[in-house]
């Protein structure tokens, strides 16, 4: 018996032995790695082939319906290790293909190319084939292709397919059939399909019965000549057809045949009838047909070569242009040639105006009509050959030979002092001529504003008028000395100039000593100089005014540095009775408009609506209560200073009373309303909205859920200082409550997941869809969604709305939001899966889930 056992079992393990051996010597070409039980390492780029050869061997891992089987893995997965499979559904290309199959078909027949790989797999009449996918569900027509008309539709026309699939196309269109071209005669028995042998549509010879008429093939060929040069070749002189287009034409278009025919004929032509050349250029001349714009040539219109500003004397006006464009456009062989030699019947050659290369002007140039115009449009053209000083230059002839200098009245710089004033007022047209008509610059390139700071007229700028003398320190503040310090204006030393500006030192002591001239204890001098800019004083003064560098205190002679008040405590309590009694004394230190004027201190730092209210208007008459919506909106900055009521609010003797005298201190409940809703509406501390309103309208969420211990009748409600203390309640799993106010956001909350929520103050959540923000796999947080199949389900593309009904989550998920663990989550499930018993009984994603426990 012992034996006979043995023997069993000795046969049997030299069966099993030849069997792996067998598959050993199988799979060095398999599929499988029969150690492993995977696909080896190059499989993604070589299953297609094994797969269509027995489709039932991925069945046994992939499962029969290829969602993933026994190995979990579906082949229709967006992203398999970083490889995109079929994430359209069971045998469709990748979701790029759509865009770039139709070319591929096109293509030459090879891998992934031309329409009998589509066959492969499409099948041979690509009704479906072995995928069951027919092309025509696609295509609109029982074709491969797209439906009439594919010649003239350009997105997918069939010119473009390569020759080498006539052996597809003859299934549909052999002899022209499902065609209006048909070929005759046909060609014999036996022949190999191919476009252009009378096998299918076209003949080796001609187009279809009736195409040498022009109403067939010349309007068609306006449209669009290079789609001629597919057949007939790119010069239109026979290409793959063999037919040349000249047998017949004098050229592929109508009239001419080549570029040269444009010089000396199409000019002549084209004038006598423009709309002949719209049919290949297009009616715009932008190309058309032909491809061929017009404006390669005519910088204007296809009337004019040259552009309207040069018209009516091209001659004279070209020059701007070419010294900005140089000579590109001109120069070519069918406008002045080449070289600017000129051109037969087309532009002249640059040499019958100008001297080639240039040595001397044409003989007429002295006249002002022809150099005079264009010297003032730019002198600097003249010292190209005359010299930067335009004594003679390379020329060797000076301009002054003729004039009292390169402008019209004046040689040189010094010229302008002393006489340039009295002859420019005398006839300030006259300046234009070399310094534009603006002033600034012209051909000279000398703008007036070197000198002038107004205009042409005035040196210097009209706020400074009509008394310069006092009015030019501001801007000598603002701005320094640099255009005042030169040899035309005040010296470049500022010691004057005769006949010009004179020398600072006439006004100012120079250099400074430390006292002002001896005039200047006049008010007419310093007064109003001072109540201009107080901070100017202070230089000298101190910055109190009672000596600074200078030792002179101003209240030798003042009540203080302005007019009644030496300082800032003076406010309280006399300035207000004082003010009212004489309000127009204030503007001399504070400006006409009360901004600050001289003093530099404007009323508006404390007057919060005019110079004589410090309340606004709106809160009159009882500003004790009308101040609360401003308070609200605005805060109480305004209100905490010494001048008001006081830094601490708790006023200000002789000015603003105590809040406390209204207001009950600390707060309580029953009037928290004066500073802000309930819950907090505002923009403004202390009624900042926030999220507020979204968080308290969850069930057993209030205020002392984030606010613990910092609510009415609590000292730090009251602190001016937002206290954000959680309840520990709401504490996350991962860590302490935590609150950033600098980023305004908080961390390991329970009802977020343990996850940093979004900004307070304008961020949101789209419970709908950002689920994720609260809820994430794989954690310990107390919302975590670990628990049963929720990472399959999610990892396969499922979204929470398709299980949970979002209607369901306001009265049973955002529940309980005190207690750690997130209960309700069941309750939430959409009506007709009938969940129950951690049982779903619903068809969903082709799957049967009675009998899947959760």
């Amino acid at each position: 018996m012992i034996k006979l056992k043995n023997f069993i079992l000795t046969v049997l393990f030299s069966i099993i032995f030849l069997y792996y051996a067998g598959c050993s010597d199988r799979n060095k070409k398999s599929i499988i790695n029969p150690t492993t039980g995977e696909h080896a390492e190059n499989w993604i780029s070589d299953h297609r082939a094994a797969f269509l050869s027995n489709k039932n061997n991925c069945a046994e891992c992939h499962g029969a319906d290829r969602n993933g089987g026994i190995s979990n893995v579906s082949c229709f997965s967006a992203d398999f290790n970083r490889t995109s499979c079929h994430a359209d559904g069971p045998f469709e290309h990748t979701a790029e293909w759509l865009t770039a199959h139709g070319s591929a078909a096109k293509s030459a027949p090879g891998k992934l190319k031309g329409f009998s790989n589509c066959q492969s797999c499409h099948g041979e009449d690509f009704s479906g084939g072995n995928i069951n996918k027919s092309c025509f569900t696609c295509h609109s027509v029982n074709a491969p292709h797209s439906k009439a008309p594919w010649r003239s539709d350009t997105s997918a026309t069939h010119t473009n397919t390569d020759i080498n699939n006539a052996n597809i196309c003859v299934y549909c269109h052999s002899n022209g059939a499902n065609s209006v071209l048909k070929p005759n005669p046909s060609a014999p028995e036996g022949t190999q399909p191919g476009c252009f042998n009378n096998t299918l549509c076209h003949s080796n010879k001609e187009h279809s019965t009736g195409w040498d008429l022009a109403e067939k093939h010349g309007e068609t060929a306006i449209k669009d000549f290079p789609a001629c040069s597919s057949c007939h070749g790119s010069d239109y002189k026979g290409g793959i057809s063999g037919v040349s287009c000249y047998k017949c034409h004098q050229g592929p278009g109508l009239n001419h045949s080549t570029a040269s025919w444009i010089v000396p004929d199409h000019k002549n032509n084209a004038l006598s009838s423009l709309t002949m050349c719209q049919k290949c250029h297009g009616i715009d001349y932008s190309g058309g047909g032909a491809k061929v714009a017009c404006n390669i040539c005519h910088m204007e219109t296809q009337a004019k070569v040259h552009i309207v500003a040069w018209y009516p004397d091209v001659q004279l006006n070209h020059r701007v242009y070419a010294k900005a464009n140089g000579t590109t456009k001109c120069a070519n062989v069918n406008c002045h040639g080449a070289s600017l030699t000129g051109v037969t019947g087309s532009g002249p050659s640059c040499s019958s105006c100008h001297i080639w290369p240039y040595v001397r002007h044409p003989s007429d140039w002295k006249l002002a009509a022809e150099h005079g115009i264009i010297a003032e449009l730019d002198f600097s053209a003249c010292q190209a050959c005359h010299g930067t000083d335009f004594r003679g230059g390379t020329a060797n002839i000076s301009c002054f030979n003729c004039h009292t200098g390169p402008g019209v009245n004046h040689p040189a710089a010094a010229w302008i002092i002393p006489n340039h004033k009295t002859n420019a007022v005398a006839n300030i047209s006259q300046c234009q001529k070399c310094h534009g008509t603006n002033y600034l610059g012209g051909g000279s390139k000398v703008a007036c504003n070197i000198c002038h700071m107004e205009n042409q007229t005035k040196v210097h700028m009209a706020a400074w008028y009509p008394d310069v003398q006092l009015n030019h320190r501001a801007y000598t503040k603002t701005n320094g000395t640099v255009k005042c310090a030169n040899v035309n204006c005040h010296g470049a030393n500022l010691t004057g100039i005769a006949g010009s500006g004179p020398s600072c030192s006439s006004c100012h002591a120079w250099p400074f000593t430390g006292t002002h001239p001896s005039n200047w204890n006049l008010p007419a001098n310093h007064g109003i100089t001072a109540e201009v800019d107080f901070s100017a004083c202070q230089t000298c003064h101190g910055t109190d005014f009672k000596g600074g560098t200078s030792g002179i205190s101003c209240f030798n002679c003042h009540n203080g540095p302005g007019v009644n008040h030496p300082a800032a405590a003076w406010i309280i309590p006399n300035h207000k009775t004082n003010a009212v009694a004489n309000i127009t004394s204030c503007q001399k230190c504070h400006g006409t408009n009360y901004l600050g004027g001289g003093s530099k201190v404007a009323c508006n730092i404390c007057h919060m609506e005019n110079q004589t209210k410090v309340h606004m208007t709106a809160w009159y008459p009882d500003v004790r209560f009308n101040h609360s919506s401003y308070a609200k909106t605005n805060g109480t900055t305004k209100c905490a200073n010494i001048n008001c009521h006081g830094a601490s609010l708790t006023g200000v003797t002789g000015s603003g009373p105590s809040c406390l005298s209204c207001h009950i201190w600390p707060l309580t409940i029953s009037n928290c309303v004066t500073c802000h809703a309930t819950p907090p509406s505002g923009s403004a501390y202390p009624n900042i909205a926030g999220s507020h309103a979204v968080h308290t309208a969850f069930i057993n969420v209030n205020c002392s859920s984030c606010h613990t211990g910092a609510g009415a009748n609590t000292n730090k409600h009251i602190n001016n200082t937002t206290d954000v203390i959680f309840n520990n309640v709401y504490k996350a799993k991962s860590g302490n409550l935590a609150y950033n106010g600098l980023n305004v956001t908080c961390a390991k909350v329970s009802c977020h997941g343990g996850q940093t929520t979004p900004n307070w103050l304008n961020g949101s959540i789209n419970i709908n869809t950002q689920c994720n923000l609260c809820h994430i796999s794989g954690t310990t947080e107390f919302n975590s969604y670990s628990s049963g199949r929720h990472s399959f389900h999610i990892s396969a593309g499922i979204t929470c709305v398709e299980c949970h009904d979002i209607n369901k989550l306001p009265v049973n998920h955002f529940t309980n939001l005190d207690t750690s663990p997130m209960t309700g989550a069941n309750l939430t499930i959409i009506t007709n899966a009938n969940y129950t018993g951690g049982k779903c009984t619903i068809n969903c994603h082709s799957k049967n889930h009675s009998n899947l426990t959760w």
